[in-house]
């Protein structure tokens, strides 16, 4: 009897602490996207900053907002909006394996996070909505951490979805 209770009370621990996220400080264009932010977020929404490879050069960030119905979204270049609009569709945020995509602690070498840059062959995506935030890297340049291969097939699959339903090329003109 003991026992079961010991169990079920560290299952909750040990499910919670291997989903532990790697807290992001610094990160290009922060101030825009904290004013955007705060213009635009409803009191419940989905949050996307997709920053595109150093060597893309149009666009240092894009922000995506979804509210209930609508999903937006801003390019952001060197601190100044470029361009925005509305996106036709939401597949970004219906992305079932999303939580799995974030850096987590396992993945922290280094025990400390250095500012978050876009490299040559590397984007990053930052994710927030009311129950957690995360970044992830990826591409031949990842800094901030080690990245373990298991997640690596979740990050690239939700990235081709993001650049897919972007429509990089169109919006990037």
């Amino acid at each position: 009897m003991m026992r079961l209770v010991l169990i079920i009370l560290f299952i909750p621990f040990i499910v919670y602490s291997q989903n532990r996220y790697i807290n992001l400080r610094d990160y290009p264009d922060q101030k825009k996207i904290a004013e955007l932010k705060n213009k635009n977020k409803p009191a419940s929404c989905k949050l996307l900053v997709y920053q595109p490879s150093s060597d893309e050069g149009k666009a240092s960030s894009i922000l995506v907002i979804q509210s209930k119905n609508d999903t937006y979204y801003w390019v952001i270049k060197d601190d100044s909006i470029k361009t925005g609009g509305k996106l036709t569709s939401s597949k970004i945020f219906s992305y079932k394996d999303y939580s799995k995509t974030g850096a987590t602690e396992q993945e922290d070498e280094l025990k400390f996070v250095p500012p978050l840059m876009s490299g040559e062959e590397t984007e990053n995506v930052i994710y927030e909505d009311d129950q957690r935030k995360f970044y992830f890297e990826y591409g031949k340049n990842v800094t901030g951490y080690s990245p373990d291969v298991r997640l690596q097939k979740y990050r690239k699959e939700w990235l081709e979805l993001i650049r897919s339903e972007l429509q990089l090329k169109i919006i990037l003109k």
